[in-house]
C-alpha cells in the first residue's frame, strides 16, 4: 500500500504529542482532526485514481466524445483542489503544535531561571 503525503503528516502530528507527554497542553481536538482530515485525503486519493482510470479508458476507445472525458477532468481537478486544502490544514495543525510546544518549553524555562533568581535574591537580601 502506498503512502500519501497526508499521512506522514499526520504520523509527524502523533510523533511531536508522543514527544512531550509532560506537556500541559493537550492537543485531542487537533489529533482527532487530523486523523479525520487523514481519511478523506485516502478517499481523495482513490476516487482521483479511479477518476484517472476512466479517462485512460475513454481516451484509448477512438469512439468516445472528449465531453465525458472533460467532465472527468473537472471532477478531478475539484477534488483535487479539496486535497489540496485539506493538507495545508494538516500542515498548518502540525505548525501550530510545534509552536506552542516549542512555546511552552521556553516559557517554562524561563519562569524556573526567574524563580530560582527570585529565591536566590531573598536569600542574600535576608542577610
Amino acid at each position: 500500500m502506498m503512502t500519501i503525503p497526508a499521512e506522514k503528516l499526520f504520523n509527524e502530528i502523533y510523533k511531536l504529542s508522543d514527544e512531550n507527554p509532560d506537556s500541559l497542553l493537550n492537543f485531542e481536538e487537533e489529533k482527532e482532526l487530523a486523523a479525520q482530515l487523514l481519511e478523506k485525503q485516502k478517499k481523495h486519493v482513490t476516487v482521483m485514481q479511479a477518476i484517472n482510470e476512466q479517462i485512460k479508458q475513454l481516451a484509448t476507445n477512438k469512439e468516445a466524445a472528449i465531453v465525458p472525458i472533460k467532465q472527468l477532468k473537472a471532477d478531478f481537478n475539484a477534488i483535487f483542489e479539496t486535497y489540496k486544502q485539506e493538507y495545508v490544514s494538516l500542515k498548518e495543525l502540525l505548525l501550530t503544535m510545534r509552536v506552542s510546544y516549542n512555546t511552552e518549553r521556553f516559557i517554562a524555562k524561563q519562569y524556573f531561571i526567574s524563580e530560582n533568581e527570585t529565591i536566590i535574591l531573598n536569600i542574600l537580601n535576608e542577610v
